[in-house]
């Protein structure tokens, strides 16, 4: 029987995946788009037919499957389909077609051809944690899916030998726990802080004791901030905000003794970019124009995590972890928020995520506690995947780091049976 591993993060942005078949000598990861949409038998079969012509895509790029009469549309191919926005919609029911489609388009990457032999499952999922008391009636409806559904018209049937449904930055904070042990959770007020595309999500441990929050107070809503000032394209403006701090991170991060800024945004061609008109002096007063929005948004959203933050996290926490694709863009306020100011060096293990290594009070009257960023998950998940920063995504690491977590802590469990 053939044995996979995996660990799927179901984020508004994008689907996270990291997997391992038994036998392999190390994971793979997979990202796919995070639309799901239920359509009619007919229209895929309409669909297929007026497609079969041009070309063959990708599994991870024309992903569908069929249970129990229902046809669901996952990924890119949801875009062929007029998907709804389903930001405010329970994130689980979604996952439980996520997970299915993530599961075919690995056996299909793999070339695994099991016929009516069922497929061991070992696997973790994400959740927010406004879901968590749910799982039970995730993992439910899960097995009954796995236990026999259609993938692009071939037929899998999966066993799930065990299954590991955490909250998200449980994957981050299970990586913490398993380096720093038990003692270490038993004696901190440590919190987790995960910012993510739809929710932000805290998990807060009081010596071992674990409370939470995840408000929909993602990265969407500084992208709905701004749209509502200057009609932009969302994912376009997403991807010029995130582009425009990697290419100004030697001047916006401080040296020593300092705190990190924002950037000059006008400076920067992939904001200049969004501007549409031609006329030179018309795209001008455009790009101010979405410059000021970017600005006030920015100090909106900035006073809503400020606010949730001060109601989530005692003034005399011990630990702080921070990950989340969109950590990153709040790094200078959060440094702020947490009287955090750059040491005497920085970390140079890699080159587009200098962490410092010291990190000091920048208000010695003031409490500050330890703050991570997850430097030592980040550069691994560089080393295993390959990711090169100056190729790939440079924020495509930090994105993994929860999933990565739990699937590391999904094996570490499984070896120590």
């Amino acid at each position: 029987m053939a044995v996979l591993y995996l660990s799927v993060d179901c984020g508004g942005s994008q689907t996270k995946i990291v997997y391992q078949l038994s036998g392999q000598e190390s994971p793979g990861y997979l990202l796919m788009s995070p639309l799901v949409e239920e359509i009619k038998p007919e229209k895929i079969a309409s669909y297929l037919d007026r497609k079969s012509s041009l070309g063959s895509p990708a599994p991870d790029r024309e992903a569908y499957l069929k249970w129990q009469e229902r046809v669901f549309v996952v990924g890119d191919l949801a875009r062929e389909f007029d998907p709804e926005d389903r930001t405010s919609e329970q994130k689980y029911e979604n996952a439980l077609y996520k997970v299915a489609a993530a599961i075919g388009v690995i056996m299909s990457k793999l070339k695994l051809k099991l016929g009516k032999k069922k497929l061991e499952l070992h696997l973790g999922v994400l959740i927010p944690w406004d879901e968590y008391n749910d799982r039970s009636i995730f993992e439910e409806r899960l097995r009954k899916i796995l236990a026999g559904f259609e993938f692009r018209g071939v037929s899998l049937f999966c066993s799930i030998g065990s299954i590991l449904v955490r909250p998200e930055g449980g994957g981050v904070a299970a990586t913490y726990i398993r380096k720093n042990g038990t003692d270490w959770l038993h004696e901190k007020k440590i919190a987790v802080l995960m910012f993510g595309h739809r929710n932000v999500t805290a998990l807060y441990f009081d010596r071992g004791k674990l409370s939470g929050d995840s408000p929909l107070l993602g990265f969407t809503n500084f992208l709905d901030a701004v749209s509502e000032r200057k009609s932009l394209d969302r994912e376009l403006l997403s991807n010029a905000v995130m582009d425009t701090i990697a290419r100004a991170y030697d001047t916006t991060h401080a040296q020593d003794q300092g705190q990190n800024r924002y950037p000059e945004w006008a400076k920067y061609p992939p904001i200049k970019g969004l501007a549409r008109a031609k006329d030179v002096e018309l795209n001008e007063r455009e790009c101010k124009l979405i410059v000021d929005a970017i600005t006030v948004a920015t100090k909106e959203y900035w006073e809503k995590i400020e606010k949730w933050l001060g109601k989530t996290i005692p003034h005399d926490v011990d630990v702080v972890i921070i990950s989340g694709g969109a950590a990153e863009f709040l790094e200078p306020d959060l440094e702020v928020y947490f009287n955090a100011a750059h040491g005497g060096r920085r970390e140079n293990n890699y080159s587009s995520w200098k962490r410092t290594g010291i990190y000091l009070a920048k208000d010695e009257a003031k409490p500050m506690p330890e703050l991570l960023w997850g430097i030592e998950i980040i550069k691994l998940i560089r080393e295993k995947f390959k990711i090169l920063e100056d190729k790939d995504d440079h924020n495509m690491a930090i994105r993994l780091v929860d999933c990565y977590g739990l699937f590391d802590y999904l094996i570490g469990a499984m070896e120590g049976k």
